[in-house]
């Protein structure tokens, strides 16, 4: 039953968060057929990224601490769940206005500090931008909201059906007006797009939790949550320097790295929420409540492992996917238009490099909100300076001689070093993770992930055919691709568990429930 449950939960959010991030793509086809790689789309791809580094880690950090304080307090209190849950609606609204009001005052400093002061047109075009997506981020914080309170709710589908909204309201935008406004009307899109999104999950949120009623600004649990979240905060700024670093190096390199490389991180990103987001947003309640259930962690370590278990998985299947197609999938999403040719290949060539590194990219997310569960929002900040580090070593080393490819490198090696370091840690200091099985998880993750690619890639070279073929060709080409990995993807997991009810000991992990370690149950 929890299988079945985290499966249908996840499958959702995934669905969901596949469809976004295909709309998301969609209209970065259309923005590179229409506008190429030139220093409005590297001006526009710059403020979407430093939207995201802020927006993205702050509506994390509220939806990461919100959810366990409200499922502790509504578990005992429901009357208080709801007094807190409005509390806390009220302070991320006054604070988000007071955020943005600041970001559009200081948009031209943020500028040139995300993209330097060699390029004033690029200077100048981002600092334009920034003022409309300073409003996107109010509105995705507070949806962020209401979707946590749907989603304990157990309604995971309405969230995933607006998720694509923005990124479409954007193309029509972009169709409809990008000839008499340029890439403003992408931002004009996503402004419109959020607003929809934000208020009709507020609607459903609000049957949850009416927002009439009482508030309490001292409430034990809201000076709770904010003492967890000033670890997070540091912690994540942090972390978000990796992406500050990535986009000042590539601001620096030739016209259209920035946009080339947001291309094919978007394309990683999109799969890495996928693989790590939605399963870990799925199982996050669970989680929680079991973190706190007094059965000595037999049910917490019982939800973790499946939890990771499922991840590595699929992670290695995605990563083996994305390499094998990498160069055919630049070429459908991007080169058309003004973007065909070197541009396309240049995403593509980023691309592989990110599929190769997918395999480690969910591992924060993934891991991070385990700590969060527990409780525990001081260690994974730790962890992430020395992945800083390390990141900034990276770059600083080889971008001048490497190029945008030392960005997706230096990126991959970060999200490996903070992985391996939060799940030591769960497994030494908290004893939430048993050590042998995660080894033997991650040997047959890498042997799916082997078989898969080598089978996909011996369809690829069967097919040949030029990179710049005919649309339908690239279809059937990638169709054919994929449909190699799917089998070997079935046959290593799925099938293999008529071999192991006749007793054969198949070295797969099984995506069917979980199974503890004999010791793990008396382990503190």
């Amino acid at each position: 039953m929890m299988f079945r449950r985290l499966a249908r939960d996840s499958s959702l959010v995934a669905a969901g968060t596949l469809a976004a991030g295909v709309a998301g793509l969609a209209l970065r086809s259309v923005v590179a057929h229409r506008y190429g790689a030139t220093v409005q789309t590297d001006a526009l791809m710059a403020a979407l990224m430093t939207a995201d580094i802020f927006t993205i880690p702050l509506t994390w950090i509220l939806t990461t601490t919100f959810v366990p304080t409200f499922m502790k307090v509504a578990g005992s209190d429901p009357a208080q769940g709801q007094v807190v849950a409005r509390t806390v609606l009220a302070l991320s609204l006054g604070v988000l206005l007071l955020l943005a009001i600041a970001a559009i005052a200081l948009s031209g400093p943020v500028a040139r500090l995300i993209v330097g002061n060699g390029n004033g047109q690029l200077v100048a075009l981002t600092s334009a931008l920034l003022p409309f997506l300073a409003l996107c981020g109010v509105l995705v914080c507070l949806g962020g909201l209401a979707t946590s309170l749907v989603q304990i709710d157990n309604n995971f589908w309405l969230p995933a059906v607006l998720l694509p909204v923005r990124s479409l309201a954007a193309v029509v935008a972009v169709v409809a007006f990008g000839s008499m406004f340029g890439t403003r009307a992408v931002v004009a899109g996503l402004v419109v797009g959020y607003g929809v999104q934000a208020a009709v999950l507020g609607i459903a949120a609000g049957r949850v939790v009416p927002i009439a009623g009482a508030v309490d600004f001292r409430h034990p649990a809201v000076r709770e949550m904010f003492w967890r979240m000033l670890p997070m905060i540091g912690g994540t700024i942090a972390f978000q320097a990796n992406h500050l670093i990535s986009l000042r190096f590539a601001s620096g390199l030739d016209e259209g790295s920035i946009t080339q490389f947001n291309y094919a991180a978007a394309v990683a990103i999109m799969l890495a929420g996928v693989v790590g987001g939605s399963i870990t947003q799925a199982s996050f309640p669970s989680v929680s409540r079991s973190a706190s259930a007094g059965d000595d962690g037999r049910e917490l370590r019982a939800n973790i492992a499946l939890l990771l278990r499922t991840v590595m998985v699929v992670a290695a299947a995605s990563a083996a996917a994305l390499s094998a197609t990498a160069s055919d999938l630049a070429s459908l999403l991007f080169g058309h238009g003004v973007f065909a040719g070197a541009p396309a290949a240049g995403t593509g060539a980023l691309l592989r490099l990110f599929g190769i590194g997918l395999f480690v990219l969910p591992g924060p997310t993934v891991l991070s909100r385990i700590f969060y569960a527990m409780g525990n929002t001081v260690t994974p900040q730790l962890l992430v300076l020395p992945a800083v580090a390390l990141h900034l070593a990276i770059v600083s080393a080889l971008v001048p001689h490497y190029g945008a490819s030392a960005l997706v490198v230096s990126t991959t090696c970060a999200h490996a070093v903070l992985s391996a370091s939060m799940l030591w840690v769960l497994a030494a200091r908290h004893r939430v993770v048993e050590r042998s099985a995660v080894v033997r998880a991650l040997a047959a993750s890498i042997a799916i992930g082997l078989a898969m690619f080598a089978a996909m890639y011996a369809v690829r070279r069967l097919m040949g055919g030029p990179v710049a073929a005919p649309v339908a060709w690239q279809v059937g080409r990638l169709i054919a691709t994929g449909g190699a990995g799917a089998i070997v993807f079935v046959i290593c997991t799925v099938g293999v568990e008529p071999l192991r009810a006749r007793g054969l000991r198949v070295p797969y992990p099984r995506l069917r429930g979980a199974r503890l370690a004999p010791d793990s149950a008396a382990r503190g």
